[in-house]
């Protein structure tokens, strides 16, 4: 394109920045902005290729803009230091390198200037794209490429809005992202530790590279569209996240950790970790669990707080394996009861849940439970057997005696017997008393014994025998078997 040499007239801008001042053009991009913002902004500043050491102070509606290299891609023109921006307005720079041993863009202020980068480069050997901690306006970075040692991009808890697209940026692990206002990530490849926190939402599809990502405050958002990530993404305070379409690639560290209060969707999600377990966290908050694929650990701490998404393909069920457990709908909710043990059955109750619960034995009954298994087996004929030879005998229910002294033997009923229960005495050698305890009662056929410690009955031959069933619990007992002939006091 013509230029007027002697002028510095040009048809696209009057300002034209060479590192040798050549064709009359200004030989610092300081220089060039002062005298446009002194004109009245509204311009673009075109700075030729060479390496410019400013630490500049920028004006609002001022636009920089670098030399367009070979092929439109080369980026020739490089541009070292600190810089200021404008704490009101908006301002653009297109086609540069930005190099910084710190900090790209540094300020304490407030701003609300909107800062606009396309095209760039990133130099920087320990510090942040943007350092502005109290910032509020929008940055936005299109088309950005890095070449940097430690970068944290943004420093910025003010609430200042980030968009990105079509970008690597971020490296090492020397600074942290922090952000607490809204972000939105299109085709971004980021390659430094976050912490998202504050307000606003996060959204969008992007690369985390070998370094974890902290989402907390109340952040809301959806990450997906084939999102990847390499580090652990760690939810917090009451964030509510729905993650979609997206691949975890952390090796032997956790994929995720949940210790949010609010709800963590996955769905569509493949996650390849070797951590047991692969899922973790102590939040309160529900890990809704739609359609994810474990390529190897599959197991979630027993902390997490776990659904599952209700849409389903025709004849399909979502079960967490890592459970061991059984699901059941709570109003239409699919939920589980919890891991079970060897011996658990569900166990139904009238107008709630059901409930994980064991058998338990009777009187001669035995149980034992095993890996998918309940045996049930009887403990003897029913009645366990006890042969006396002593002068004195406290009964049991589900006992036969058999009384074998020839000096004879004294049966005392026992206190407590419930309703149906059984017991006997068998004659051996000898006679045989049965003696009562206060307010206990026998009855054969039409006759009873006395009430009380002054009831009895007693054996008249040695092989006399009675089979006695308590049909009051603890007090009345009848003999519906006996052989001899039996005194009734």
């Amino acid at each position: 394109m013509p230029f007027q040499t002697s002028t510095n007239q040009y048809q696209v801008s009057k300002y034209i920045v060479d590192p040798t001042a050549a064709d009359s053009c200004y030989n610092t991009i300081q220089a060039a902005l002062d005298a446009a913002n002194t004109a009245g902004g509204n311009a673009t500043i075109y700075v030729r290729n060479g390496t410019y050491t400013e630490n500049l102070t920028l004006y609002s509606t001022l636009t920089i803009k670098g030399e367009i290299g070979v092929l439109g891609t080369a980026i020739g023109t490089v541009i070292v230091g600190v810089h200021t921006p404008p704490a009101a307005g908006n301002i653009v720079i297109e086609g540069v390198t930005l190099e910084s041993a710190t900090d790209v863009f540094n300020s304490a202020v407030a701003g609300t200037a909107a800062i606009y980068l396309e095209r760039i480069i990133f130099e920087v050997t320990n510090g942040f794209i943007f350092n502005l901690v109290n910032w509020t306006g929008l940055l936005n970075i299109n088309n950005a490429g890095e070449n940097s040692t430690n970068n944290g991009i943004l420093n910025n808890t003010g609430g200042a809005t980030l968009f990105t697209n079509n970008c690597q940026i971020g490296a090492g692990v020397g600074q942290t992202m922090v952000a607490n206002g809204d972000l939105r990530f299109d085709l971004t490849f980021i390659d430094c530790p976050c912490v998202f926190t504050g307000g606003g939402i996060i959204s969008g599809n992007f690369i985390i590279t070998g370094s974890t990502i902290s989402i907390g405050g109340t952040k809301t958002g959806t990450i997906g569209m084939g999102s990847l990530i390499f580090g652990t993404l760690t939810t917090a305070g009451t964030a509510t996240l729905a993650i979609t379409d997206t691949t975890f690639e952390t090796g032997a560290i956790q994929a995720i950790t949940h210790g949010s209060g609010n709800q963590l969707s996955l769905a569509d999600v493949t996650i390849d970790s070797t951590n047991n377990p692969c899922i973790g966290g102590a939040g309160a908050g529900n890990l809704l669990l739609g359609s994810v694929t474990y390529l190897n650990n599959s197991a979630i701490a027993g902390t997490v707080t776990k659904s599952f998404a209700t849409r389903l393909e025709t004849g399909e069920l979502k079960i967490d394996d890592a459970d061991n457990g059984v699901l059941h709908a709570t109003t239409g909710v699919v939920t589980t009861l919890g891991a079970m043990v060897d011996g658990d059955l569900v166990i139904g109750s009238t107008g709630v849940n059901p409930a994980v619960g064991q058998l338990t034995a009777g009187a001669g009954v035995a149980i034992a439970s095993g890996a998918g298994t309940i045996t049930i087996s009887a403990t003897g004929s029913g009645l366990a057997w006890v042969e006396v030879t002593a002068a004195t005998q406290a009964m049991a229910v589900a006992t036969a005696y058999g009384a074998n002294r020839a000096g004879g033997v004294t049966f005392t009923l026992p206190a407590t017997a419930a309703a149906g229960t059984v017991l006997e005495i068998v004659g051996m050698a000898g006679l045989w008393v049965l003696a009562q305890n206060a307010g206990q009662t026998v009855h054969i056929g039409n006759q009873s014994t006395t009430t009380g410690v002054g009831g009895s009955l007693t054996a008249t031959n040695a092989g006399d025998c009675i089979v006695l069933r308590c049909i009051t619990a603890n007090t009345d007992f009848r003999v519906q078997n006996m052989m001899g002939n039996i005194t009734i006091a």
